[in-house]
């Protein structure tokens, strides 16, 4: 197999996890966190809370998520849906 031929094999199976994490709020806010702290993306909780923010969306508590870089918790996340059905990460943080 050449090596143009494994590129768009890799090119396809990360586009294929990007689409199958885009389907669940929970699953969008793993696949931001992941690029921060893989294993802690995994090991963390996500609660959905009752708070709708007009402008971010829906919004989700995380427990157990320390960011790497600043030492600082990431205790919630807001995931808005895309007019196709795709979830993604509209903002977070610590909190004000």
């Amino acid at each position: 197999m050449n090596s143009r031929k494994l590129f768009i094999l890799f090119a396809i199976f990360i586009f294929a996890i990007f689409l199958a994490t885009s389907y669940s709020p929970e699953l969008a806010i793993r696949r931001h966190l992941f690029f921060d702290s893989p294993t802690q993306s995994f090991t963390c909780t996500i609660n959905k809370t009752n708070l709708i923010d007009k402008e971010y969306g829906q919004q989700y508590t995380i427990k157990g998520f320390i960011e790497p870089e600043s030492r600082g918790e990431i205790s919630f996340a807001y995931v808005k849906k895309s007019f196709i059905g795709m979830y993604h990460w509209s903002g977070g943080g610590s909190g004000p």
